[in-house]
């Protein structure tokens, strides 16, 4: 507190002296012209607004209109005798609170704007921080899950329980696999890349079920971005496909290759076009016509604004999503 007052002071005093100074001059080097001095009064009232504040710059103002009036101008006391340095007096005060005025205000504009920045760089270190332990206490949960799906299958007596609780863990590990590719430090209205986000997943695909097989996966996506809520169902929808295409298209280690592109529709403006093709065995011998993939992939289709379709053409299998590149029904 007493150093906030000792601040204050020293900033009013100097004020003070400045001004004190150049009325000085005006007296002591052009006593026969003291408006000749004017110039370096508003110019030292301006320095001291700008740096002091405007309530030192107020006190300047005051002070050196006085002190030019008494010792300055031709006159008794604060009485100016001359009209023509009466009116030259009034002009200097108008020209000062001209510019202590509107400096001040700009000079206080300007601090307002530092602590709301300020306070908002402090905020959003905030939600950094509660983001990042969201998405820690997100990921540990995630794995937790998996874990117990996991462990219900193993010791599941029931086939048909078996395997609806690996699908369940298939789908949170994909789930946890899209989540791990995304920057947590961004906002979900952020935009994610598509080239190395879906790159990225199709890596942790081929190693999760591709890594001992003789596979090939080939990865051919457009330089695109899109926001966080949209990359995540896109890359739930290429989970998806390849994991199905992995399970069901190469039985018996039987060998072939799957490509995941998204580039623009070829026929229809504003569309993007994501495919994935295999060279497998084909959709009867598969047996993935009416799985419960196919409902949730149709339901991220819905959720793009886009349309899905599977379909067997010339010995490749090819799943299909046609969405819009922007948020919106694809029509």
């Amino acid at each position: 507190m007493r150093r906030k007052a000792l601040d204050v002071a020293a900033r009013y005093g100097v004020s003070l002296i400045v001004t004190g100074l150049i009325v000085w001059g005006m007296v002591a080097q052009v006593p026969d012209a003291p408006s000749q001095y004017y110039p370096w009064l508003l110019a030292a009232w301006l320095c001291v607004t700008m740096i002091a504040g405007r309530g030192p710059g107020y006190a300047a103002l005051g002070f050196g209109a006085l002190a030019v009036a008494l010792f300055a101008l031709r006159g008794a006391g604060f009485a100016v005798a001359d009209p023509d340095d009466a009116t030259g007096l009034v002009g200097l005060i108008a020209a000062g609170l001209l510019i202590v005025i509107g400096l001040g205000r700009a000079r206080e504009r300007a601090a307002f704007f530092r602590d709301h920045a300020a306070f908002l760089g402090e905020e959003n270190a905030g939600l950094r921080a509660i983001t990042s332990e969201f998405s820690h206490r997100l990921r540990n949960d995630l794995s937790g899950l998996i874990a117990t799906a996991q462990l219900r299958s193993a010791t599941a007596e029931l086939p048909e329980t078996r395997a609806a609780l690996g699908a369940m863990g298939d789908r949170i590990t994909a789930l946890a696999s899209v989540y791990a590719r995304l920057d947590t430090k961004r906002s979900p209205s952020a935009t994610i890349g598509l080239r190395a986000f879906i790159e990225g997943l199709c890596e942790d695909l081929r190693f999760a079920h591709l890594s001992v097989r003789p596979i090939g996966l080939t990865v051919d996506v457009m330089e695109v971005s899109v926001r966080a809520g949209r990359a995540v169902l896109i890359g739930l929808v290429v989970n998806e496909l390849l994991t199905n295409a992995s399970k069901y298209a190469f039985p018996d280690d039987r060998p072939g290759t799957i490509t995941v592109s998204l580039h623009a529709h070829p026929a229809r403006t504003g569309i993007w076009q994501l495919r994935v093709v295999d060279d497998g065995v084909g959709l009867s011998d598969a047996g993935v016509g009416t799985g419960l993939g196919q409902k949730l992939i149709k339901a991220r289709a819905s959720q793009l604004g886009g349309m899905f379709s599977l379909a067997r053409h010339d010995g490749f299998t090819v799943g299909q999503l046609d969405f819009p590149a922007s948020d919106g029904p694809a029509g």
